[in-house]
């Protein structure tokens, strides 16, 4: 502790005898340590990533029906997954992988068709490593494979597939070449994506047969894309280490008909997760009373009545932290590390009542409730973004203060604009340009 080596490396009579006395009656000086202790000095520490804590890997995927504009909903709902799969991305080459990035994940792997249709994409946590495998890809085929490894250095294949609705049986042919290279790898695969296949109609007896030849076992029965009418099962994943899998989670939609699919993996990875904190709660402290109680003390008498400086410095802390915890009351938070700033209490409620909303309509399959559960929907949606609009206006507003240090200006402006490393990307010097434009039209003025 900082109290600490003072006391340690400072000669005890200079303290005694003319530092202290100084500060007792110098009240600003006395005022600004104050401030400082209790600013730097915490009521319990962060407990830090533990490296012990490690969790099975979950995937999920999901149809967006086009990623740019659900980028928010996105990252807002899906942040905790280790990867991501997008099918019906609807991007092409004019949208840069910084437009799309998400926070804690490499850059996006993209496999591109165009602004109008079809395209996959994978994002994976940055705690894990990969390969993009194009040796195993087909051309005319969206599928696209990487090779993850994990921290405990164990390998397996992920690939995300879209196949357009009323395709010929050319592209089946095609799967088939592009999941024999795949097995040749001798590795587990895990293979998600829209197929269009309904595996809950005897239209879907053909495919069930490939995947029998090709021993790949899908994992998902249940209905994955909703209508007021019907839901059909055409968001699958299918493996060839079945053993593999722990859990399979079919979840509430989040921005278009379907449904995210969650499979856990008995893969290990690192996890951080939410915990309780203690702090304190300076909007209800008694500072007047607080700087009095401090004045009023008799510091000789209950701190310097030892000439052991073990003693000396435990007494301080003693009659310090008893005063403090008098006028300043605690309060404990919960501290999500994975939660996104511009998070709040109203769109978590909202989340929850959809999901039962929806968990409703799916058991009913009564009209009014799917109308209840998309108006719910679309409602969250309009939340996250006037959300993240105000937090982003609220960073906008602190740029332009010219009294900002500069250091904070550099952190919130690579915050709003993505900066990573890569100081090259005309997004991030666009951004930086309109930021610094705006604050020197403010110094100006």
């Amino acid at each position: 502790m900082f109290s600490t080596l003072i006391c340690k490396f400072v000669n005890y009579t200079i303290i005694h005898n003319i530092i202290l006395p100084i500060i007792i009656k110098n009240v600003f000086v006395l005022s600004s340590i104050i401030q400082f202790l209790l600013l730097v000095a915490g009521i319990e520490q962060n407990p830090g990533p533990d490296q012990s804590n490690k969790k099975n890997l979950k995937i999920v995927h999901n149809n967006v029906c086009s990623l740019l504009p659900k980028l928010d909903l996105i990252n807002n709902e899906l942040h905790d997954y280790d990867i991501i799969c997008i099918s019906e991305s609807h991007l092409d080459k004019s949208i840069t992988d910084d437009q799309i990035k998400l926070n804690g994940f490499h850059k996006p792997i993209r496999l591109d068709r165009n602004r109008h249709g079809g395209g996959v994409t994978i994002y994976i946590k940055n705690s894990l490593h990969f390969i993009i495998r194009n040796d195993i890809s087909v051309s005319n085929l969206e599928l696209l494979w990487v090779e993850v490894r994990n921290c405990s250095n164990e390998k397996f294949l992920v690939g995300v597939l879209y196949r357009p609705p009323n395709s010929n049986s050319n592209l089946w042919d095609l799967f088939s070449e592009s999941v024999d290279k795949a097995l040749d790898c001798n590795l587990p695969i895990f293979l998600c994506g829209d197929f269009n296949c309904d595996m809950m109609s005897n239209s879907s007896n053909s495919f069930k047969k490939l995947l029998n030849r090709l021993n790949l076992e899908n994992v998902v029965w249940e209905s994955t894309n909703f209508t007021t009418q019907t839901g059909t099962c055409i968001d699958l994943c299918v493996t060839n280490r079945k053993n593999l899998i722990k859990s399979v989670t079919v979840l509430t939609p989040i921005c278009s008909s379907h449904s995210p699919v969650s499979v856990e993996i008995s893969f290990k990875t690192f996890k951080q997760h939410s915990f309780k904190r203690q702090i304190r709660d300076f909007k209800r402290a008694d500072y007047e009373g607080l700087k009095n109680q401090l004045n009023d003390t008799d510091w000789d008498d209950v701190v310097f009545n030892s000439n052991n400086i073990n003693d000396v410095y435990m007494n301080f802390v003693k009659t310090f932290e008893s005063t403090v915890n008098r006028y300043i009351p605690t309060k404990t938070i919960t501290v999500r590390p994975n939660d996104k700033p511009f998070m709040n209490n109203l769109i978590r409620n909202k989340i929850r009542h959809r999901n039962r909303i929806h968990h409703k309509a799916k058991t009913s399959n009564n009209p009014d409730h799917w109308k209840k559960f998309r108006e719910i929907r679309n409602e969250i949606i309009s939340l996250v973004r006037k959300a993240k609009d105000d937090y982003k206006c609220k960073l906008t507003s602190q740029l332009i203060d010219k009294n900002i240090p500069p250091g904070k200006w550099w952190r919130i402006a690579k915050s709003v604009s993505n900066f990573t490393k890569n100081r090259d990307s005309p997004l991030f010097w666009n951004m930086m340009a309109k930021f610094l434009f705006i604050h020197w039209t403010n110094q100006r003025s």
